[in-house]
């Protein structure tokens, strides 16, 4: 069996060359494409201005001032006139166009180049009390800790009892607080000596509400009739008997 591979090769040729389109098939003018954006294709036939409509004359509107808004009609050349004469007047008495010279702020000149003033820099309005001057001593809540902290340690601590004041520790701290039991004193050391404080009382030897109920009786107590008193007046010449 024998194969043509020319006529194979030229038929692949042919097939791929169906699925492309010849140099003279592809458009060259607007008017070969589909106008599916719907673009103006002829010359326009009128305006509208104002609600007004002007029709157009050979691809042509004639469009009058009158047919704008007041605001956008034209200036006529004696407005321009009377509008430089005015200019003129004004530069005549010293008037300047955007120019200053000089400035003061509180007092203080300001630089002026080029039309623009330099003005100082002003500080920053506090908005935080670190920023301010502590004119005044406050005590921030570290300083106020601390100075709690100190007065707690230096308060006096009942350390116990020893038996006399030899007996004393040598390594107190201030505030330490000790009773002798030789003399039942209470002392405090100080942070540079071992201040008396008070001793111990002894109060057995107060008598006690219940002892002196024996030794004082409601029974036991008289009436006084008012010759009594009398008496005793005239016994400490504090009233003369009567006669």
């Amino acid at each position: 069996m024998s194969i043509n591979l020319t006529s194979a090769i030229y038929q692949v040729i042919y097939d791929a060359g169906q699925a492309f389109a010849k140099k003279g098939d592809v458009p060259t003018r607007v008017s070969q494409l589909i106008n599916d954006s719907g673009y103006q294709t002829g010359a326009i036939e009128s305006i509208s201005i104002n609600g007004t409509t002007k029709a157009a004359t050979n691809k042509t509107i004639a469009l009058a001032i009158t047919d704008f808004d007041a605001d956008y009609q034209h200036i006529d050349k004696s407005d321009v006139d009377t509008l430089k004469t005015d200019v003129s007047d004004l530069k005549a008495v010293g008037a300047q166009a955007n120019v200053v010279e000089g400035a003061t702020i509180g007092g203080t000149a300001v630089t002026v180049n080029n039309k623009i003033m330099a003005f100082p820099a002003y500080p920053t309005v506090p908005v935080n009390v670190s920023q301010l001057t502590n004119d005044s001593n406050f005590q921030t809540k570290t300083q106020v800790d601390a100075a709690i902290a100190t007065a707690v340690a230096s308060a006096v601590r009942y350390k116990g009892t020893v038996a006399n004041r030899a007996a004393l520790p040598s390594n107190a701290e201030a505030g330490d607080m000790y009773n002798l039991q030789d003399t039942g004193m209470n002392v405090v050391w100080s942070g540079t000596a071992w201040d008396d404080q008070a001793p111990t009382i002894d109060t057995s030897v107060f008598a006690l509400k219940t002892d002196l109920n024996s030794y004082v009786q409601t029974s036991s107590l008289a009436d006084l009739t008012t010759a009594d008193i009398d008496a005793k007046f005239v016994e400490y010449g504090l009233l003369v008997a009567q006669g």
